[in-house]
C-alpha cells in the first residue's frame, strides 16, 4: 500500500505446491508462516483441494 499499511488478508488457507527435489518442505512452510498466519498445507502428489 502506498502509505505502508498492510492490506487485510483475504485467504483462509495457503497450499504450497511444486517443490524441487531435495527441497526442505518444512523450512519452506516456516518461511511462508512468517508472512501468513493461517493454515499452511504442503501439497502431495494426487492431493485434491476443494475450493468454495
Amino acid at each position: 500500500m502506498p502509505d505502508g499499511s498492510q492490506p487485510e488478508p483475504v485467504w483462509e488457507a495457503f497450499v504450497l505446491t511444486h517443490f524441487w527435489p531435495g527441497n526442505d518442505r518444512e523450512a519452506t512452510r516456516a518461511a511462508a508462516a512468517a508472512h501468513f498466519a493461517g493454515p499452511i498445507a504442503l501439497a502431495e502428489e494426487g492431493m485434491v483441494v476443494s475450493l468454495g
